[in-house]
């Protein structure tokens, strides 16, 4: 445990020796409550990261988050699930990452499809932003009452895009 520099917008850490047999490894650094599983009062983000990534915009576009440039992702079963050890990988962030965080912020969503993806991709894609999806994964095929991960808010606008720069090497 450490305490950061007071009204510093950046954190340096230089590790100056560490011992062979028993190697510095696996370093995380979050924000005191927000570790994984330790939502802040229920609060997944943090209001500072809202506040200047995503409320000034009204809307949050989720082409890197999902990883659509050069994208070869086809199927909706080769997409990254919900709790992947990582979201830096071809899927990109899960659907359900992008839900939490759009109704999070309260604001419009903006999502790319990628060039490859099926009907079927699509369709389930369009069913997780409007209906939410269950803890398997799967979107729901009709409103719930109580979904796992929450849909987008009606009074929302929900942008689709065809890719991104189809014409390039998609």
């Amino acid at each position: 445990t450490f305490q950061a520099a007071s009204g510093a917008d950046t954190l340096f850490m230089r590790v100056e020796s560490t011992s062979a047999a028993d190697a510095l490894r696996n370093v995380r650094v979050y924000m005191p409550d927000y570790a994984p599983g330790e939502a802040k009062g229920g609060q997944r983000y943090h209001q500072t990261f809202l506040d200047r990534s995503v409320l000034p915009f009204g809307a949050t576009r989720f082409m890197d988050w999902g990883r659509v440039n050069d994208s070869k992702l086809a199927n909706w079963s080769e997409r990254t699930r919900d709790g992947a050890n990582q979201y830096a990988i071809a899927g990109g962030v899960p659907v359900e990452e992008q839900l939490r965080l759009v109704n999070a912020s309260n604001g419009d969503a903006w999502f790319c499809m990628p060039a490859h993806a099926t009907d079927e991709f699509v369709t389930k894609f369009a069913r997780s932003v409007l209906y939410g999806v269950d803890a398997a994964g799967e979107p729901y095929a009709s409103p719930q009452s109580n979904p796992f991960v929450a849909p987008i808010a009606t009074d929302r606008k929900i942008y689709v895009e065809y890719a991104n720069e189809a014409w390039n090497q998609n």
